[in-house]
């Protein structure tokens, strides 16, 4: 059972060029340890649905632990469906170690993305 058209426009960006915040981790198997998230959905300015995730700052057994490879923090950016379902190929990932800059990271994708045609 899917979400309603009514229900995907509450979670999805309707018009063109711009993004909808997620209150969850766009990705990750680990994400929950994860205590930095970011997560927006974006419609291009082309008409494309992108998928924009950050995660990182991942505790396990009291240790920060990195999430990439020699990274405590990565930002990924996916396809989208019209649905909004997440489409697992990695079109580009930024790694970084602190929160900061992974926020800048993604902040940085959304804009990009939003101007993709």
């Amino acid at each position: 059972m899917g979400l309603t058209k009514g229900q995907l426009s509450i979670i999805l960006p309707q018009k063109k060029g711009t993004s909808k915040a997620d209150g969850y981790a766009g990705h990750y198997i680990c994400s929950p340890d994860c205590l930095f998230r970011l997560h927006h959905h974006v419609l291009s300015l082309g008409g494309q649905r992108y998928r924009i995730s950050s995660v990182g700052h991942m505790i396990r057994e009291g240790q920060p632990e990195e999430v990439a490879h020699n990274a405590l923090f990565e930002t990924m950016v996916f396809n989208e469906s019209e649905q909004g379902e997440p489409i697992f190929t990695e079109i580009e990932t930024i790694a970084s170690n602190n929160s900061i800059e992974a926020t800048e990271n993604h902040y940085k994708l959304v804009e990009k993305y939003k101007e993709v045609r």
